[in-house]
């Protein structure tokens, strides 16, 4: 059965790429890429396309056994909206380049179904999800104390990185996303962890100031590493416990190159 002409065939009431995506979900669901936008488009028309079919079926699906049997049409759109997750709107309070570049891990399934985070430096802040795609909190952080993305001294770069837990002698439980060699031969980590208890460049007071500050240019204090309060690192951090992955969003137009996802989304406001 060419499944494709059967979709298409229920009328003009269903897009073409909203066809062709559910044809190809119907015939291999596990490698079929339906965007967030063709599944929201396909649980619109499907009420009225149900409504319209005499015997209330508009398509058909391959049972395990590779046998046509009837599924109707609003089945089959509740299952494909069942497998994308939500796509974040502006009430969710993500800037846009955080929702840009948020949905387009979730569309992509860049994060391999593991906890990811959504680090924006522009704004201030960090965005975590779990493996399903839910936004769990977003929250205030400080960022490296020099603009850029690139990862030089006191930057914190740009990127797409593996985030592990790591127990810090300093700041007790972190997530490591990046280690880079130093000048004396060792290796600089690059941690989230929550505000240190002391600093010689920044005090705590002030890097408290600067979280509970409006202004996001307040939230470059740090060496590089990304802090958390520490009642939001407790609640936040072991979601990584198992690993994750930590997106570092970029600042400049050159960061834009760290990683591939960057230049495939609309990223605005990239003012340094």
């Amino acid at each position: 059965m060419d499944f494709k002409k059967v979709i298409s065939g229920v009328g003009s009431l269903l897009d073409k790429a909203v066809s062709s995506h559910l044809a190809d979900w119907m015939v291999n669901p596990s490698k079929s890429t339906v965007s967030p936008e063709a599944a929201t488009a396909l649980t619109k028309a499907s009420e009225e396309i149900s409504s319209k079919s005499k015997n209330g079926f508009a398509a058909f699906s391959l049972s395990p056994d590779q046998t046509a049997t009837p599924l109707s049409l609003s089945q089959v759109a509740q299952e494909v909206s069942a497998k994308i997750p939500k796509v974040l709107a502006e009430e969710d309070g993500l800037s846009s380049n955080s929702r840009e570049v948020s949905n387009w891990v979730l569309s992509q399934k860049d994060h391999q179904e593991k906890p990811f985070v959504v680090a924006d430096k522009q704004s201030g802040k960090m965005h975590f999800f779990g493996g399903d795609g839910k936004l769990i909190e977003s929250v205030p952080a400080l960022f490296g104390r020099v603009p850029g993305d690139t990862g030089e001294k006191h930057q914190t770069a740009a990127g797409r990185y593996q985030g592990d837990p790591y127990a810090s002698e300093d700041y007790g439980d972190a997530v490591r996303f990046d280690r880079k060699e130093n000048s004396s031969g060792g290796f600089n980590n690059a941690l989230i962890h929550r505000v240190p208890f002391s600093s010689v460049t920044a005090p705590p007071k002030q890097r408290y100031l600067a979280l509970d500050s409006l202004d996001p240019a307040d939230n470059s204090q740090t060496s590089g590493c990304i802090n958390l309060d520490p009642k939001a690192a407790k609640r936040l951090l072991p979601t990584f416990s198992k690993g994750g992955v930590v997106y570092v969003l970029p600042e400049t137009e050159q960061g834009k190159t760290s990683f591939k996802g960057f230049s495939r989304v609309k990223l605005d406001q990239l003012t340094r």
